[in-house]
């Protein structure tokens, strides 16, 4: 009922707020990825092993998460990933981007994309 009596009509779409590939702001971001910052992040997580065989706080929410949606503990559809940064990522995923994250966060748009 709360939620019916706050609904409001929206204003402007969705897309109105997504940039186009070649827009400033995406080109000045991609880049500082590609600097030294991100190329130093990049370095860090291609030298971690892989997270399914640390000790990571993490493990057990990233496996429960996984069997609670029916998901294998190794399936990596989308990126394919693995320890010391291998990935195979599609052509209209920011490679840097995915680059700078962690295993974790990594695992994490897998089971996204898997639910």
């Amino acid at each position: 009922l709360i939620v019916k009596f706050l609904k409001s009509p929206v204003r402007h779409s969705l897309h109105s707020f997504i940039l186009n590939v070649d827009h400033d702001i995406i080109r000045v971001f991609r880049e500082a990825l590609n600097g030294p910052a991100g190329r130093q992040t990049k370095r860090g997580h291609f030298l971690e092993p892989d997270f399914w065989k640390s000790a990571n706080a993490n493990l057990p929410h990233n496996k429960n998460v996984r069997k609670a949606l029916g998901m294998e503990d190794m399936a990596r559809y989308l990126l394919s990933w693995g320890a010391f940064g291998q990935k195979q990522i599609p052509p209209h995923y920011w490679l840097e981007y995915l680059n700078c994250n962690e295993q974790r966060r990594v695992d994490l748009l897998e089971i996204l994309h898997a639910s």
